[in-house]
């Protein structure tokens, strides 16, 4: 099955076009009929979903069906490991003939439909009615979802909507069944084919045969004990150093730390690194055998005091060991809280800290995210700024907004905060040029940053503002309730404000002009729509 979400998404072509005009449906069984027909003309029987099909299939009345819509966006990696799992999803409900209705007995259940949305300009009211703050998301929309009040809308939302997070784990095709039946009330599960079932007992088959054959072939060997104590030890030895969790996760073995020091033990609880596995591992298994060794000393034809040196040897070579182990432990259990505030006690122009900033600098200056320009001042690496390219499809569109994160005297125990040199009109960016965002706020996590990170969330922030968590009052509301005038007035900001900064300080003057220059159109402008609309008053009333 294709990787590539564009390719397990129904085409323009084979999904149902909403936007050229429809018949429309009264009954909900006719709209259950035309549903089962786009199932059957749509590729993997997921139905692709814009904003008016949205409205017409969810949320007008009647609909006595129930659907499942997978909320993705472009770009979304996230979101196209997560695709295929879904379509299997789907395949399984359709095999089950999930899309029509079922009732036995007193148990009467509706059919289910697949469907996904993905995130553009014309879809923005859904993602915001939703309330979706990142993508992917699994919406279970049952007939409840047309007619449910503004107060029941938060108790809905908390039920049927899955945001899913890294936090979730390896979501899989098992996973998402059992979300869904435990919302439709069907019992879906998936069978393994007659196919499947003969396949894997021919393999096993021949594994038993090629099995037998082995060990004929190679009797004596495997039935040598010592060979078996060295396999024994050897498979020991290689379980507890976690040496396939290792391969699965590409745990290194050892590292570079944030004070530039080589390092082959964390002091975490949850993370490990390859080295301190085979230490500890070595560790045990070497000090276990010491002590079987013990048995054998005294059958040494040794003298008297030969043996007594033997036996003291083998028992300093054991405590030794016992006290690695020990030691390991102790390291792996130490709260590494205490570890970050002594390490970032003395604020940002720590040493360690600075290390930490000049790496993270260097790989954005390598790699930074599409459409942003990191600016590097090497005389302070403190001054981290970067300018913001307009996103395509955005009032900011050609536009180039100069950003700056400031790092406060405990980072990153605190998260850095962030300002837009750049005037901007934004609900989450207020006058002053500040920039809310959850990274930089209730999400910060002390132990995992990157700058990276925080300035591709300040970008894709240009993309989908949230008016719910608004600085500029002005914005969120005209963003609500008349996104075409935010879209013009944004637009016209970005037209004004939203040119490339000169970096040189000697240009500082030139920029002030400019930007008393853009006042200046802005107050002109705002004079100017004002007459305007005086005059379509007057001519409405004439």
């Amino acid at each position: 099955m294709a990787n590539d979400i564009t390719d397990l998404v129904p085409s323009k072509n084979d999904s149902f076009t909403f936007n050229i005009g429809y018949k429309h449906i009264e009954s909900g069984k006719g709209k259950a009929d035309e549903l089962r027909n786009l199932v059957q003309n749509s590729m993997n029987g997921i139905i692709s979903f814009n904003s008016t099909g949205y409205k017409y299939f969810i949320t007008e009345q009647p609909r006595p069906y129930e659907v499942v819509i997978f909320f993705t966006a472009p770009n979304c990696n996230f979101c196209d490991q997560l695709i295929s799992e879904y379509v299997n999803a789907a395949q399984i409900y359709y095999e089950n003939n999930a899309h029509y209705p079922y009732q036995e007995d007193n148990k009467k259940l509706r059919a289910v439909f697949f469907g996904i949305m993905s995130f553009q300009e014309s879809v923005k009211d859904v993602f915001i009615d939703l309330e979706f703050k990142s993508v992917p998301n699994i919406l279970v929309s049952i007939p409840k979802h047309a007619v449910y009040s503004e107060e029941e809308k938060g108790n809905f939302l908390k039920i049927y909507k899955w945001q899913i997070s890294g936090s979730d784990g390896h979501v899989t095709m098992h996973k998402l069944l059992e979300y869904i039946n435990n919302r439709t009330g069907r019992n879906v599960e998936y069978k393994v084919t007659n196919i499947n079932i003969i396949i894997g007992l021919t393999i096993f088959v021949c594994l038993m045969i090629l099995t037998i054959i082995v060990f004929k072939t190679f009797k004596s060997f495997f039935l040598n004990t010592k060979m078996w104590f060295i396999v024994s030890c050897v498979i020991y030895f290689f379980c507890i150093a976690g040496f396939i969790y290792n391969i699965i996760h590409n745990v290194p073995l050892t590292q570079i730390d944030q004070k530039g020091q080589f390092q082959w033990i964390m002091d975490n609880q949850r993370m490990q690194l390859g080295a301190e596995g085979f230490v500890a591992s070595g560790s045990i298994l070497f000090a276990a055998l010491t002590i079987i060794f013990w048995h054998y000393i005294s059958k040494l034809n040794f003298d008297t005091n030969t043996v007594k040196m033997c036996y003291i040897s083998v028992f300093g070579l054991t405590f030794l060991l016992v006290l690695v182990v020990e030691d390991i432990y102790k390291k792996k259990g130490c709260q590494l809280t205490h570890k970050i505030l002594h390490m970032y006690s003395e604020g940002p122009n720590n040493a360690r800290i600075s290390i930490a900033i000049t790496r993270q600098l260097n790989q954005l200056k390598q790699k930074s995210p599409d459409g942003i320009h990191i600016i590097i001042n090497d005389t302070d690496i403190f001054d981290i700024q970067a300018d913001v390219k307009g996103p395509v499809g955005t009032p900011y569109e050609n536009g180039t907004f100069r950003c700056k994160l400031i790092l406060p005297q405990d980072f990153p125990l605190s998260s850095p905060k962030g300002f837009f040199h750049t005037k901007i009109f934004h609900p989450n960016i207020s006058d002053k040029g500040e920039i809310c965002v959850n990274t930089l706020k209730k999400d910060w996590n002390p132990q995992n940053w990157s700058f990276y990170n925080i300035f591709e969330v300040i970008k894709c922030l240009l993309v989908i503002p949230f008016p719910e968590s608004a600085l500029n009052e002005e914005a969120a509301k005209q963003f609500m309730e008349n996104y075409d005038e935010y879209f013009k007035y944004a637009k016209l900001m970005t037209q004004l404000y939203g040119k490339p900064r000169l970096n040189n300080e000697d240009n500082y003057e030139q920029n002030n002009k400019n930007e008393q220059k853009q006042k200046q159109n802005i107050k002109n402008y705002s004079q100017e729509d004002k007459q305007n609309n005086e005059r379509r008053k007057w001519l409405n009333r004439i």
